[in-house]
């Protein structure tokens, strides 16, 4: 019914919205020196973190994935 369909869409949406905020926290927790930006380097010091890498299990990501999406994500200032 479209109170079931309705409700679905609401639940995935409210997922992704929780997902987003704990991406913005985890990369906010990685910006070592406070600039405002993940550099490579932080964003690779955090498969050395014993707390970061569970976090990465949970997410599901190996390093290599994550190198894969830094870069995706880099609009080309290495941050």
């Amino acid at each position: 019914s479209k109170a079931d369909h309705d409700h679905v869409a609401t639940e995935k949406e409210a997922k992704r919205k929780r997902e987003i905020g704990m991406l913005r926290k985890l990369f906010a927790s990685l910006d070592t020196d406070g600039g405002g930006t993940l550099s490579w380097a932080e964003f690779k010091d955090s498969f050395d973190d014993p707390d970061m890498k569970r976090h990465w299990m949970v997410l599901d990501f190996q390093e290599q994935d994550c190198e894969e999406l830094f870069r995706l994500l880099d609009d080309r200032d290495g941050e």
